[in-house]
């Protein structure tokens, strides 16, 4: 899923929020669901949150695609996120934590990979 952000591969997003991370929705909305796996995993720019403060983001997102459960281990991970950009913030810097995560992502795939190759 950080690979994907970090490629902004919006269909693999998608997949990856509604089929691996297993997110619902009342709705399954493909649209709403790449801004929120965007917003709770990546970044907070303006091209995923148009411009609204985060309160205003949240409620626009429950409102279009009400969130029905998320597993408990992904919402750490997303709240890491949301803090991690919060306190960048404070201090005038814009993350995105695909950017910052990037390797560790690579290097988790690569150990798995050879974990469970034949």
């Amino acid at each position: 899923l950080i690979l994907a952000h970090y490629h902004k591969d919006k269909e693999a997003i998608i997949d990856m929020h509604f089929n691996e991370v297993k997110g619902q929705t009342k709705y399954k909305d493909p649209e709403i669901g790449y801004l929120m796996s965007c917003f709770y995993n990546d970044r907070d720019t303006y091209d995923v949150c148009k411009g609204m403060n985060i309160a205003s983001f949240i409620d626009y997102l429950e409102a279009k695609d009400p969130m029905i459960q998320i597993p408990e281990q992904y919402v750490m991970v997303c709240r890491v996120s949301l803090l991690l950009r919060g306190l960048g913030k404070a201090f005038g810097l814009q993350l995105r934590m695909s950017e910052l995560w990037k390797q560790s992502a690579e290097e988790y795939l690569k150990k798995w990979r050879q974990e469970h190759s034949p």
